[in-house]
């Protein structure tokens, strides 16, 4: 028979592991939005145009910024599509 403390175990184990699925696939849909939003925006010269003004004087962000980690979410989704994460 096993203990309280086994079944704790389990109960935590299991739910870490649940919620680590359940967010992959968030961050894949999530990732997908973006992918979206980037394709509606590039789309439309007058919104390109505004939204590059903006991080042209950003001190944060920059088209640079966007640009890479944009390709890195990218390069996540296509790892997690290949290895059947999602």
């Amino acid at each position: 028979m096993t203990d309280h403390l086994a079944w704790e175990d389990f109960g935590k184990l299991i739910g870490i592991i649940n919620r680590i699925e359940a967010d992959i696939k968030n961050v894949n849909v999530q990732i997908r939005e973006l992918k979206d939003l980037k394709e509606l925006i590039m789309d439309h010269p007058t919104r390109k145009s505004n939204l590059k003004k903006i991080l042209d004087v950003h001190p944060d962000y920059s088209i640079t910024w966007v640009t890479t980690v944009y390709q890195k979410l990218q390069t996540l989704k296509t790892y997690l599509e290949d290895n059947n994460y999602v």
